[in-house]
């Protein structure tokens, strides 16, 4: 998708037109932020083996840490996941209520903001599914580095934008195959 890493930019940048509650990420401490950002340069090598064109949002100023794209049949898949990591597995932190509604908030400006961005007019009449979803990552300390694995992926949400002739059931499930981000 032509231009799709500088949408991201524009979606994460809008200057308090995110909608309340959106316009901050879900960061955590140093030393976490450190195993984070592994893990969800771990994320972005998955999605990309599974070839959507991923980016990781700059400074976690949004609710999802990497927007993905990739072309399917007949239709654009934008993913935007939210990595949560440890190096303990029981402390990987699932996400509540409150921050699953943020996402799919996100999700559905993302649906919107497609329409409406200049740099994106190409795709404003095409069909697109814009998905939300969450992956757990283990990072583990070894003598060679920090290895990361992925313990869960969720998926939540899909949002539809000029899907007319298209199956959605059959799209939305697609969707929710690729979160589970396995090759």
């Amino acid at each position: 998708m032509k231009n799709f890493e500088s949408f991201t930019n524009h979606i994460v940048y809008l200057n308090g037109d995110l909608p309340k509650g959106m316009n901050a990420g879900l960061s955590g401490s140093l030393p976490n932020r450190v195993a984070g950002d592994k893990a969800e340069q771990y994320i972005v090598r998955k999605l990309n083996t599974l070839n959507y064109e991923a980016y990781i949002t700059p400074g976690s100023k949004s609710p999802a840490d990497i927007f993905a794209v990739k072309r399917r049949q007949g239709y654009w898949h934008i993913m935007l996941i939210q990595v949560k990591s440890s190096k303990k597995v029981s402390s990987i932190k699932k996400l509540n209520e409150a921050k699953i509604e943020e996402l799919n908030d996100l999700g559905k400006f993302v649906k919107e903001k497609l329409k409406k961005v200049e740099i994106m007019n190409d795709y404003s009449s095409k069909p697109v599914l814009v998905s939300t979803g969450y992956a757990a990552v283990h990072s583990l300390e070894s003598k060679s580095g920090l290895r990361n694995l992925i313990k869960n992926t969720e998926f939540y949400s899909a949002f539809r934008s000029n899907f007319t002739n298209l199956d959605f059931a059959k799209a939305k499930e697609k969707a929710e195959a690729a979160h589970s981000l396995k090759v």
